[in-house]
């Protein structure tokens, strides 16, 4: 839902019988799931936010984008460091139910959702004094900055060439690269930020702007349309039971229709590669943590 991050305020503006419908892709290795691809296809309906669409497109880039169904790109929250664009999957909440663990344990920084191999920026000036698999942070980079301020970058795919314990790092210099090792539910960057040995919400220091709508490029408009004609039909094949407001109290379920029976050709997997579903909320499933001793300092993520 981080897609929707610059329209809707998820802490704020949900309401029970809002509508969420979501097209993802599942990698399959025979009969056996092995994934979640990135959503394809994202469409919210509340009481407080209205309607929005967000179709992503070319649907297999690693930079792709998330447009509406006119073509106008969504705005995106973009930054410096420690990553390009800004998309919160988790808060810093030192409350959390944790995602796997099921239970209430703080969370000491934001996770960041990027594809593995998005390159992770130092925040600031600093010296390295980490740089190892750390338990259920899985490869982990602790840098030590001026005034007593140490971040941490938590859930690495691999670490930057030179990156290791004792060297200086500068603002912005590539130290690792995004990845979902340790007890992750996906690709995405821990980000932490601690001072004086309290944690803090790194995103009251972080310089953040919001991109403008812009329409997509000519040249992929034929190919953005037909998809878009597509991924409607799939959305619009999901039946939520919408009946309208909902009295005080009472819930809805959804009931999810199958998926329209045929596709266009050239959006169909070839067999054994993948297939389309149309599911609502995360995927679920616990990843093996393989355990260590650690810094005490460090909180499970």
């Amino acid at each position: 839902m981080e897609i929707f991050g610059p329209y809707i305020d998820f802490a704020a503006d949900t309401r029970d019988g809002d509508i969420f419908k979501v097209i993802v892709a599942a990698e399959w290795l025979g009969e056996r799931f092995i994934s979640y691809d990135a959503p394809q296809a994202i469409y919210y309906k509340g009481a407080r936010t209205g309607e929005i669409t967000a179709i992503r497109f070319p649907p297999d880039a690693e930079n792709a984008k998330y447009y509406k169904p006119d073509g106008m790109a969504l705005k995106e929250i973009i930054s410096d460091v420690p990553l390009k664009t800004i998309r919160v999957t988790s808060p810093f909440n030192l409350g959390r139910l944790h995602p796997i663990l099921k239970v209430r344990k703080p969370h000491n920084g934001v996770d960041l959702a990027a594809p593995i191999g998005t390159p992770v920026y130092a925040f600031a000036d600093g010296v390295v004094r980490v740089a190892g698999e750390r338990g259920a942070m899985g490869n982990m980079v602790q840098i030590d900055h001026s005034g007593q301020v140490s971040t941490y970058y938590g859930h690495l795919h691999r670490f930057a060439s030179g990156i290791k314990g004792g060297v200086r790092v500068r603002r912005g210099q590539v130290i690792g690269y995004v990845g979902s090792t340790g007890r992750s539910t996906g690709p995405h960057l821990h980000f932490g930020y601690r001072k004086k040995n309290a944690w803090f919400d790194p995103m009251k220091f972080l310089s953040i702007k919001t991109t403008n709508e812009k329409m997509i490029v000519t040249s992929l408009k034929e190919g953005f349309f037909r998809r878009v004609k597509t991924m409607l039909a799939f959305l619009d094949a999901i039946d939520t039971g919408e009946k309208g407001p909902l009295a005080p109290g009472q819930r809805q379920d959804e009931v999810t229709a199958p998926l329209p029976a045929e596709k266009e050709k050239e959006e169909t997997p070839e067999a054994g590669e993948e297939k389309t579903e149309a599911t609502k909320g995360d995927k679920e499933g616990e990843k093996t943590e393989k355990r260590t001793n650690w810094n005490s300092e460090w909180q499970d993520d």
